[in-house]
């Protein structure tokens, strides 16, 4: 054999190698852990993890990644093999647990015996060509479900051509493994683990009530959702988290709910942590945190793609609180009090800081409460111009195409004449500029046509409430000597759509 086709055969026999993708096969193990298998490709020493961020390591895979071969070691960047020669594949064994952070999902959560739900976001390799191939092994006489779909008897993801875009939906997906069947609600599967039977009643009530709902004002789903809903009882345990937040608001402060959750790709996953009976303030906070998450199922990829976080967010919010007024289970004083508290926080919160700069605006409350504010300025704005249409009805027009909606397409929509035109400029500006915030928000809201008499020695930071705590909640009680004032708003067209600000 001549030294030319010689080395023909060895970049063949390269090219072939390099070829064969890795593999990431997940299954349920007999004790309920996670039980990941990585297969290397021939040659690679390393497969490097898609996300590799400090927090990614230091709370997830560093206390709760085990690998069970000794020729493969965990790394913050990924799973290196000690020798080429061996340990084709690695084992990695995941302990369930909850991260409790907001604006990130859930690695492995465990919904009671026999079934937990992950995200592949936490699992995933960096691209190869070809990408990685996962295989979802359902547990025996169990299922699966991932991407909408339930899967008895496992699942193979056979990517197509990148141009395709599944690559990048399954690297970062929902997937469940239950050994337990589904319960078949009306329109919807749900799992639920460890919730009293009076919790599980009014999360189904609600459910199936809003998904009809959405349904009417949005259209019908491509898929059947499921809904994971996982009790904690947090019996003697205060609340302040949840008093603190509106979203999350509870009985009292030794009796309340706490619901997280994160929905994708037709997966609704719940956390509800219990105190006690469930009152009507819990009643209210439940439906309030299901019909945000729930909405999330017919747009939420579109708002994700777009960056910034409060357009998917406050849009939520904003759907969430018009269908649950029209629907007669929010009143107005709730409706006007949620309003006043995304008014107030989102000022306080970014403070003078301009808002591209304000990291604050990616995670926890502000997101919501910022987002919540643009959109009940957009819909002034609008009506001040004469639209009559429903905040509903905007938003089923602005949704009717297919594209990620961002910035850029949310202030197009909204500046056109019929639907506020150059009121929002000013906050267009804000937003996008280097002018402090919380001094520009007033400014914004005027231009909008947010009618509001305020002191002009207002501050949104009042220096008597000391706290860190109370310092989030501009409605400070030890603070009443500080001038405030009342935004008008005509969202929900009554006399009581008046916002009070009480600096």
């Amino acid at each position: 054999m001549t030294v030319f086709r010689l080395l023909v055969l060895l970049l063949a026999w390269c090219g072939l190698a390099h070829a064969e993708p890795a593999g990431i096969t997940l299954s349920l193990a007999d004790d309920n852990a996670l039980t990941v298998q990585y297969r290397f490709p021939a040659g690679a020493s390393t497969l490097r993890f898609a996300m590799q961020d400090a927090q990614a390591w230091e709370l997830v895979r560093k206390p709760h990644w085990r690998v069970l071969e000794d020729c493969a070691v965990l790394e913050p960047q990924g799973l290196r093999r000690r020798s080429l020669q061996g340990c084709e594949v690695a084992t990695v064994r995941v302990e369930p647990g909850l991260l409790r952070l907001d604006r990130r999902f859930e690695p492995a959560q465990s919904l009671g015996d026999g079934a937990l739900a992950l995200h592949t976001r936490y699992y995933a390799v960096q691209g190869e060509d070809p990408a990685a191939r996962w295989i979802v092994r359902a547990p025996a006489g169990g299922t699966a479900f991932w991407l909408g779909q339930e899967r008895p008897g496992g699942g193979e993801a056979l990517v197509p051509a990148p141009a395709s875009g599944l690559q990048a939906q399954i690297d970062d997906t929902t997937v469940v493994l239950s050994r337990r069947p589904f319960e078949q609600w009306h329109g919807l599967r749900a799992l639920v683990a460890d919730l009293p039977e009076a919790q599980r009643r009014e999360i189904r009530a609600a459910a199936e009530a809003l998904l009809a709902e959405y349904r009417h004002s949005f259209g019908a789903l491509a898929f059947e959702p499921l809904l994971l809903a996982a009790g904690r009882s947090r019996a003697g345990a205060p609340f302040a988290a949840a008093l603190l937040d509106p979203r999350l608001r509870g009985d009292d402060a030794a009796v309340g709910i706490l619901p997280r959750g994160d929905v994708q790709d037709g997966t609704v996953r719940m956390t509800l942590e219990y105190s006690g009976k469930m009152g009507d303030r819990g009643r209210g906070a439940l439906r309030v945190f299901l019909a945000h998450e729930l909405f999330h199922l017919w747009h939420g990829r579109r708002f994700h793609a777009a960056g910034e976080a409060w357009l998917g967010e406050g849009n939520a919010d904003w759907i969430a609180l018009n269908t649950l007024h029209r629907m007669g289970w929010m009143n107005d004083s709730v409706y006007v009090l949620l309003l006043e508290q995304a008014f107030n926080e989102c000022a306080a919160g970014i403070g003078p800081q301009p808002w591209r700069s304000a990291p604050q605006r990616q995670a926890g409350t502000l997101p919501y409460r910022c987002g919540l504010a643009f959109q009940a300025m957009a819909f002034e704005a609008a009506r001040r111009e004469g639209n009559s249409t429903a905040p509903l009805d905007q938003w089923r027009a602005i949704l009717s195409g297919a594209g990620a909606v961002d910035e850029a397409a949310f202030f197009s929509w909204y500046g056109r004449a019929d639907f506020g035109g150059a009121r929002l400029d000013a906050l267009r500006a804000l937003l996008a500029g280097d002018a402090p915030f919380a001094p520009g928000l007033p400014a914004a809201m005027r231009a909008a046509g947010v009618s509001f008499d305020l002191a002009p020695s207002l501050s949104w930071m009042p220096p008597a409430c000391g706290s860190k705590a109370a310092a989030i909640q501009v409605n400070c009680v030890d603070a009443p000597s500080v001038p405030g004032g009342y935004i008008h708003l005509g969202v929900i067209g009554s006399a009581k759509s008046r916002v009070e600000i009480r600096q």
